[in-house]
């Protein structure tokens, strides 16, 4: 038998995620990614002017000018500038 056809014995086998390691960072992800869902929380009027310009591009498929209200919004730039 070649070197790289060998059986690994047991104690050279890599041990893999126990199922109860894994249930628990499931649990984690859950907990983690679930707090906060189904607050009553709504849209400030500031987060409002961002989804607006991203809704529209989306809606019209025009990528390349954020609009709201079907108004060019060309005020600000487009990357921030320190």
């Amino acid at each position: 038998m070649k070197e790289t056809e060998r059986v690994l014995d047991a104690a050279e086998r890599p041990e893999g995620l126990k199922p109860c390691d894994a249930l628990a960072l499931v649990l984690f992800g859950v907990t983690l990614l679930g707090m906060g869902l189904g607050s009553a929380r709504v849209l400030t009027y500031h987060e409002a002017n961002f989804a607006q310009p991203a809704r529209e591009m989306v809606m019209t498929g025009d990528w390349l000018i954020p609009r709201t209200i079907g108004q060019p919004n060309t005020h600000n730039p487009p990357l921030p500038t320190g």
